[in-house]
C-alpha cells in the first residue's frame, strides 16, 4: 500500500516535468514502461516534444492499495488544444514503473477541452461512499450494459451526467436542432435511457479492461478499448422502430478509454470519459 499523499504528489511532479520538458526529473523506475495512445515508447517522446502549456489538473484518483494515480487535464499543443489523461504505477520505493498516456486530440464532435482548464463540475465527496468491491463492480456493471443495451442492472440515478471530454452528453435541455437531426435528441436523455434505447448497439465489445478504486472519493476510474466492427447497420429505437445505423458507426475502429465513476447511496451519480479514436482491435499497449 503507497500513501494518497505519495500518489497525488506523484502525479503532480508528472505534470510540472512534462510542461517544464524535463522527464529526467521523475523518480522513474530502470524498467518502466511508457505509452501514449497505445503505442509503447521511450519516455520524453510524443506529447513530450510538442506541448506548450499544460493545464490545471481537471480531475485525479488515486488507488492507495494497488499504488496506482490517474487523471486528467487539458494541453496545448501545435497552437492548439488536447486533452490527457495519465495513469501512473508507483512501486513500494516509490518509483514510477508505468506511465500510460492517452492524448484526445481536435475532433468535430465530443471535444472541449477549453472547459477542462477548470475542476469537473460534477465530480465530489460522496455523502455515503460505497465500499471497494462494489465500487469496482460498477465499472464492469457499466460496460456489461453497454454491450448489453440493457440498464436494468446499473445502479445509476436518472440525473447522472456524463461528460466527454469536456462536453456534457446527458441530462441536458432538449435542444430543437439535435433533436431535428436525429428524430431525437440524445443528449437530454439520462444514461440508462441512453443505452435501453440501444443507441450504442455499434459498440459490440468492451476489451482489456482495467478498474481502480480511489475509496477516499467514492471512485471506480477504468481504463479500456471499445471496439466497433461496423458491420452493424440498424437498429430498433427503444426496441421498436427500426433504423439505419449512422455513418460515423459504420466505420471499423476502436476507442481507448478512461472512465471515472461517481458513487453515492449506492448509485452512479456523476462519469467523466476521455476517449481517443484507434484502429479496429488495436491493443493497449497494457
Amino acid at each position: 500500500m503507497i500513501a494518497r499523499e505519495a500518489l497525488i504528489a506523484a502525479y503532480d511532479a508528472y505534470l510540472r516535468a512534462l510542461a517544464e520538458g524535463r522527464p529526467e526529473s521523475l523518480p522513474l523506475d530502470e524498467s518502466v514502461r511508457f505509452t501514449e495512445c497505445g503505442q509503447v515508447m521511450p519516455v520524453g517522446s510524443g506529447l513530450w516534444g510538442t506541448v506548450e502549456q499544460v493545464g490545471a489538473c481537471y480531475a485525479r484518483f488515486a488507488d492507495v492499495l494497488l499504488g496506482q494515480v490517474a487523471g486528467y487535464c487539458a494541453v496545448r499543443e501545435g497552437g492548439d488544444l488536447a486533452v490527457l489523461m495519465v495513469r501512473l504505477a508507483l512501486s513500494e520505493a516509490g518509483t514510477i514503473t508505468e506511465i500510460e498516456t492517452v492524448v484526445c486530440r481536435r475532433r468535430g464532435v465530443l471535444f472541449r477541452p477549453e472547459a477542462m482548464f477548470a475542476p469537473s463540475p460534477i465530480l465530489r465527496k460522496p455523502d455515503c461512499p460505497a465500499d471497494r468491491e462494489f465500487l469496482a463492480r460498477v465499472a464492469h456493471l457499466y460496460f456489461d450494459a453497454i454491450v448489453a443495451d440493457n440498464a436494468a442492472t446499473l445502479p445509476i440515478r436518472d440525473d447522472c451526467v456524463r461528460i466527454e471530454c469536456g462536453e456534457p452528453v446527458t441530462c441536458q435541455p432538449e435542444d430543437d436542432e439535435r433533436k431535428a437531426a436525429r428524430g431525437f435528441d440524445l443528449y437530454s436523455m439520462g444514461v440508462a435511457e441512453q443505452i435501453d434505447c440501444q443507441f450504442f448497439c455499434y459498440c459490440t465489445a468492451i476489451k482489456e479492461r482495467r478498474v481502480y478504486v480511489d475509496e477516499e472519493q467514492g471512485i471506480a476510474f477504468a481504463m479500456a478499448r471499445f471496439d466497433f466492427p461496423g458491420t452493424v447497420r440498424s437498429w430498433r429505437f427503444r426496441r421498436g422502430e427500426q433504423r439505419p445505423t449512422e455513418p460515423h458507426q459504420r466505420v471499423p475502429r476502436s476507442i481507448l478509454i478512461m472512465e471515472a465513476f461517481q458513487v453515492d447511496h449506492g448509485q452512479i451519480t456523476a462519469i467523466e470519459t476521455i476517449f481517443e479514436n484507434c484502429p479496429f482491435l488495436m491493443p493497449t499497449g497494457w
